[in-house]
């Protein structure tokens, strides 16, 4: 389940995708996908927060040219917060 998850775009085509999801998350699980217009030109990966059996760890949020956003944390997380910050592709 995808809990509050926004995104947006400014002016100068940054975007801004931000939220958290919950279940079981495993490696690789799409939580998301973008529409056109807010895509990034490149595959961008950042720094996410995972929750295994109720310990906080690292893991990653890997957004793909497709608006694809998936979880690459701890095998079986309960959840995933995250952040990231790109520029879209101009399309």
């Amino acid at each position: 389940a995808v809990n509050p998850c926004t995104y947006r775009k400014n002016q100068f085509s940054e975007v801004s995708v931000g939220g958290s999801a919950s279940g079981t998350i495993e490696v690789g699980t799409a939580i998301a996908t973008l529409p056109s217009g807010f895509r990034p030109t490149k595959t961008v990966e950042h720094p996410a927060v995972y929750s295994v059996s109720g310990i906080w760890a690292a893991g990653t949020i890997v957004v793909t040219t497709d608006g694809i956003v998936r979880a690459y944390g701890q095998a079986s997380a309960t959840s995933v917060a995250f952040t990231v910050d790109f520029v879209a592709a101009d399309y």
